[in-house]
């Protein structure tokens, strides 16, 4: 279902492991926002996105959680460690 439903709407699916496949939005970076209005159902799926906390865009395969970028994902954590 997934895989269908970005070729209908224009995207290329990346197989980045067996279980992991990523829509490839190489051309633009997208907020948790926009993923969700493009996509209610896979705001998750797309791989170049742009951080909520420092709004710098990142690839999520090379770290980061959710929407956040590994610096600021970081960054929370210890900040919620040293509460």
């Amino acid at each position: 279902m997934f895989q269908q439903w970005a070729a209908d709407n224009g995207y290329a699916v990346l197989e980045i492991n067996e279980e992991s496949h990523l829509i490839d939005n190489s051309k633009f970076c997208v907020t948790i926002k926009d993923a969700k209005k493009i996509s209610p159902t896979y705001p998750l799926r797309f791989r170049f996105r742009n951080c909520e906390i420092c709004y710098q865009d990142f690839d999520i395969t090379l770290g980061g959680f959710g929407y956040r970028c590994m610096t600021c994902r970081k960054f929370a954590e210890d900040v919620k460690q040293n509460k």
